[in-house]
């Protein structure tokens, strides 16, 4: 394997340091939502999660509801937002996990409405 691998240090106090900066950008009435998908893009969403909310993170972004269910077992509370599409068979976690699902189309918030009253 070669030696020249891209290698990435991630230290959680320059993330929350990143976060506390931009909600001060923000301004007070506004809200930062903490974009996680994809295991925080490598960094460990539990661990960004858990470090973001005792900085005062109440929103959080994931693609998929596998990852929205991974975070709530794991204690994370507070606003979560699906980006992606949740399969039918998963529109039940939807409100079992208490998320909010990003719709895309009017066909797609019919068949969520189907299934039981979800937030969108």
């Amino acid at each position: 394997m070669s030696e020249n691998r891209a290698e990435a240090r991630i230290s959680l106090a320059n993330i929350e340091h990143n976060y506390r900066l931009l909600c001060r950008k923000a301004g007070e009435k506004r809200i930062v939502m903490a974009v996680v998908k994809a295991d925080a893009y490598g960094h460990g969403a539990v661990e960004v999660c858990r470090r973001l909310s005792d900085a005062g993170a109440t929103h959080f972004a994931v693609a998929c509801m596998e990852e929205a269910a991974l975070l709530r077992r794991s204690g994370i509370r507070g606003e979560l937002l699906v980006l992606g599409i949740t399969p039918q068979e998963l529109y039940p976690a939807i409100a079992e996990y208490d998320v909010v699902q990003t719709v895309s189309s009017l066909a797609y918030a019919s068949q969520l409405a189907d299934c039981g009253p979800v937030r969108v």
